[in-house]
């Protein structure tokens, strides 16, 4: 029948919709797949040694050995949730504490009239632009000297709120915060938890070769930068084009009411920029990690219900209302980990890294190096800790690129490349899907937006590599 509807016994028959899944229903079946590989594919690890600069264990190039199988069954598939959840603690507690103090300031209505007061003095036009250049290149440093993107999370919820009021949409004001992590740390220059640990691995003076990295900090901003504008501009113009236009226009009467910006809500939302202020003074001089940002959360919070004189009750309510929308995404964050935890347990991911890194072959530099960055974007996929994947891979892809006629600094950026970008990108990524929750979006509405951005980010990421070739970026 040609019909759209078909008639069975009476009854009227509708052709439904594709519906995307859940990402909790793809991370499921990603902890699925996981476990069947631990079945399937040979149990194997490397040698490994303690190095004496990071004190970390690094694998030994060319020592992999397979090992007894350890497949993982049924309870240990699923207790993987619970274990994955327990890894992620400190980033799931980070997650309960942000929503729980924003909840404080958005029940005494602090941070939406506040932002009225804001738009309102930016007038209609496109004044509000500049959050987008000056936001990002606060983060995308924050993220290249620091690289502790956990921490930047916590900008989340107001870059969203910011960019609602503004008429940029949800879309802006998460990739604000998203992709200047993945420009910050494709480009890093002090990062403890990448750089560092590689070019420690690579024999490399600590920090060299930054002229280059920051030229592409650069270039990528420009490219970023442009094509978020060009994006917002457009939402701005016709709020039906913003790919989060049902979310924007459910939120739109709660968060446009223009509700009276009185005394104690200035006074409450002036002790909550304090508390960013501090706490981004904390991140960059004073080492705060998810802990401390905690507590500076938390902290600012309460002051900010007293000085809308809340009863301590209701900042208590205010408080778990928040945290309350937060239980999603520190679930998925939990999930995320399972993935990792399983194939651990199998003992498979030695095995991955070793046939992957075969790919690399015996071919030219220019070609190996392109290689190269494809298999550190696959690697990350299985391996989504920054620091475990320097740890795992650069000890087998230093003695392969010096074969190939790479630098060990073009090698070491090929890592640091392939790394950053698809951190914001893959499913198994932990913080990512917790980040992109705090905007109440699912992770196939951020593929569907980000994948553009993706793509040129990677292929200007690729070019850069090639010149790195050319010009035997160095030391050596």
């Amino acid at each position: 029948m040609s019909k759209k509807k078909q008639e069975y016994e009476g009854e009227v028959i509708k052709k439904k919709k594709f519906e995307m899944p859940d990402t909790l229903v793809i991370l499921f079946v990603l902890i699925l797949i996981a476990a069947i590989a631990t079945w399937v594919l040979p149990a194997g690890d490397f040698d490994y040694v303690q190095d004496a600069t990071t004190g970390r264990s690094l694998a030994v190039a060319g020592s992999y050995h397979e090992v007894e199988s350890k497949p993982v069954g049924i309870i240990e598939t699923l207790s993987s949730v619970q274990r994955g959840t327990i890894d992620s603690a400190s980033i799931i507690a980070l997650l309960l504490v942000v929503g729980g103090s924003f909840g404080i300031m958005n029940g005494g209505g602090a941070i939406n009239s506040g932002i009225h007061a804001g738009v309102k003095k930016l007038g209609k036009g496109n004044a509000g632009l500049l959050i987008i250049p000056l936001t990002m290149t606060l983060l995308s440093l924050m993220a290249s000297f620091l690289g502790s993107m956990e921490s930047l999370l916590a900008f989340i919820p107001i870059t969203v709120m910011a960019c609602r009021g503004l008429g940029y949409g949800t879309m802006t004001g998460l990739g604000l915060v998203l992709v200047s992590i993945a420009i910050g740390s494709a480009a890093t220059t002090m990062s403890p938890y990448t750089v560092v640990i590689a070019q420690s691995v690579a024999g490399l003076p600590i920090y060299s070769g930054m002229e280059f990295r920051l030229i592409m900090h650069v270039v990528f901003f420009i490219i970023a930068t442009a094509m978020m504008i060009t994006y917002a501009i457009r939402v701005k113009r016709d709020p039906k084009k913003s790919i989060t236009y049902d979310l924007d226009s459910q939120v739109a009467d709660t968060e446009s009411a223009g509700e009276a910006f009185t005394r104690p809500r200035q006074l409450a939302l002036a002790i909550f920029c304090a508390g960013i202020v501090f706490m981004i003074f904390g991140v960059i001089k004073l080492g705060y990690g998810s802990t401390q940002i905690s507590a500076v959360y938390l902290g600012v919070g309460i002051l900010g219900g007293l000085a809308m004189r809340m009863k301590l009750n209701d900042i208590a309510v205010h408080f778990m209302n928040g945290a309350k929308n937060m239980l999603y995404p520190a679930l998925l964050v939990g999930v995320s980990r399972g993935v990792a935890v399983i194939m651990t347990d199998g003992q498979i991911i030695g095995t991955i890294v070793n046939g992957v890194s075969t790919l690399v072959g015996e071919t030219s530099a220019p070609i190996a190096v392109f290689v190269m960055f494809i298999v550190q974007n696959m690697l990350n996929f299985i391996i989504p800790s920054c620091s475990g994947q320097a740890t795992i891979t650069m000890p087998i892809m230093c003695p392969l690129g010096d074969l190939l006629g790479l630098t060990r600094q073009t090698t070491v950026q090929a890592f640091l490349l392939g790394d950053a970008f698809s951190s914001v990108f893959y499913p198994t990524c932990g913080w990512l899907l917790g980040g992109i929750s705090m905007a109440g979006i699912d992770w196939m509405k951020w593929v569907k937006w980000f994948w553009k951005m993706f793509a040129v980010l990677l292929i200007v990421g690729v070019i850069f590599l090639e010149i790195a070739v050319m010009i035997n970026y160095g030391p050596f």
